[in-house]
């Protein structure tokens, strides 16, 4: 599992950042940052 953690932890901050960039006040970052607290 620790190779899981390293590949969440290289590849949500992309995905986040490129959905902040591309939909700044919608519900896209609460609903990614929900999704990853779960895991």
């Amino acid at each position: 599992m620790a190779q899981l953690d390293a590949l969440l932890w290289c590849v949500v901050p992309v995905i986040v950042s490129k959905q902040r960039s591309r939909a700044i006040g919608r519900g896209h970052y609460n609903a990614d940052r929900v999704q990853y607290g779960r895991g």
